[in-house]
């Protein structure tokens, strides 16, 4: 069962998803960082409350009664997530009006008011643009500072700029894995309804199944300033869930991850095969490393064959990625370097 709350305009250009459960001490600052844009167009926030057992739909309620126009929640009695139920999908996509999808879930925040409209202008003055994002802080649980950004230094990012297809493909499937977080994330809609995406489902998480679907055909844009904080370990956080998990369930999740990669080649007609190679080879030097040989090898050496992946040498990306895992300053320095002289 589950309510939805207020009428919704069909002159909204943004529509904002908001995932929360049981964000009690952080939901105030999720919302607060919403209703501070300062827009020059209508925009709505779906918030979509799992059943959450403290007081965060309390909170929402109150946001709710402040701002009727623009927060519009659904609140479950029973916890949808645990039956197997993607809120994304089966709450928030039927009842989003605008054009463009925004997201940010309960734990983070934007920290920039003009955010939104930023991302706006891009998104109406480039129309070859299908997804733009932008740099991202990481706090602590409790909001002191912490070091790690998104995307990290050895991205190579350090300016505002469109990256085509091949240069975000580079950045997706090999040099960052995780270019950029979700808090970030403002695209057309039509990337969250493309084909590609619903193949994804249940296949991949929607973070990644939306830096994927950006390969369709479109351009993505980047801006080099800080508009959003990600919360580290916070209470319900995908990483701390997936840190307790046993080491064949990582295996498995890391399986089911190439999977989704296998099928983006396959829908792209392999055009970033070789990319797409070179990635599962780095997720087999880190299953190696993190959860012992044999095991990675028995799990995931069948791609190897089944895929055609011999056409990229692994000792190449091996060495690659042990001088980023022991020195990510000095291969930060390399591109950086390699940046200047080109």
């Amino acid at each position: 069962m589950h309510e939805i709350c207020s009428e919704h305009t069909s002159d909204i250009q943004v529509t904002v998803w908001c995932l929360a459960y049981n964000h009690e001490k952080y939901i105030r600052r999720t919302l607060e960082g919403f209703v501070s844009q300062k827009v020059n167009f209508r925009f709505e926030v779906l918030i979509h409350d799992d059943a959450s057992t403290d007081h965060t739909a309390d909170i929402i309620r109150e946001y709710e009664k402040m701002y009727p126009d623009l927060i519009k929640p659904i609140y479950q009695t029973q916890n949808q997530y645990s039956q197997g139920i993607k809120p994304s999908e089966h709450y928030l996509r039927p009842y989003a009006k605008g054009k463009y999808i925004a997201f940010c879930e309960g734990d983070d925040y934007w920290c920039d008011p003009e955010k939104l409209q930023r991302q706006f202008d891009v998104m109406e003055k480039n129309p070859d643009v299908i997804l733009c994002v932008h740099k991202v802080a990481c706090i602590n649980e409790d909001g002191s500072p912490n070091p790690h950004v998104f995307p990290e230094k050895t991205c190579g990012l350090h300016n505002d700029k469109i990256l085509t297809q091949e240069q975000f493909a580079a950045l997706l499937f090999t040099k960052c894995d995780y270019p950029f977080h979700t808090s970030s994330y403002f695209h057309r809609r039509e990337l969250w309804d493309s084909e590609l995406n619903q193949k994804l489902r249940g296949v991949i998480n929607g973070d990644q199944r939306v830096l994927r679907s950006a390969l369709i055909g479109k351009n993505v844009y980047y801006i080099d300033s800080v508009m959003s904080k990600r919360r580290m370990q916070s209470v319900g956080n995908w990483n701390q869930r997936f840190s307790v998990l046993p080491d064949e369930k990582k295996l498995e999740y890391m399986k089911k991850h190439f999977m989704g990669d296998v099928l983006v080649d396959a829908y792209t007609e392999h055009k970033f095969h070789k990319l797409i190679a070179v990635s599962f080879y780095q997720k087999l030097c880190m299953g190696i490393f993190n959860y012992g040989k044999s095991k990675t090898i028995s799990t995931l050496g069948d791609f190897r064959k089944k895929y055609r992946l011999r056409d990229v040498g692994f000792k190449k990306v091996l060495f690659k990625y042990l001088l980023i895992q022991m020195s990510p300053k000095l291969v930060s320095n390399l591109v950086q370097f390699k940046q200047n002289i080109s």
